[in-house]
């Protein structure tokens, strides 16, 4: 649900119940559920630097022609000319949330 009102740019997703993880390296996926042609496009804020590997995308129906049906690197696929990563951030633990 978007925080401080639609179209302020700002979510924040809350899980059904506690997810525990062990050490390491998982990937973050949000799917968006909106029509492109009455509502226009959508996506995160970009980062001009890097941390760890590169944001990567993909559209399963190629509905931009870009060819990336599979996940590839995001900047091989859209040029926004954004940067090569995106910025959120992760609450956790007993009391997560704002």
């Amino acid at each position: 649900m978007p925080e401080g009102g639609e179209g302020s740019g700002s979510f924040l997703i809350t899980l059904p119940e506690a997810v525990k993880l062990k050490p390491g390296r998982y990937w973050l996926s949000v799917q968006v559920n909106m029509d492109y042609l009455t509502s226009g496009g959508w996506s995160w804020e970009w980062r001009t630097s890097q941390n760890g590997k590169p944001a990567v995308w993909k559209n399963p129906g190629d509905g931009f022609d870009t060819g990336c049906t599979g996940y590839r690197p995001e900047a091989e696929c859209i040029d926004f000319r954004g940067g090569p990563d995106h910025m959120f951030e992760l609450l956790g633990g007993r009391k997560a949330g704002r």
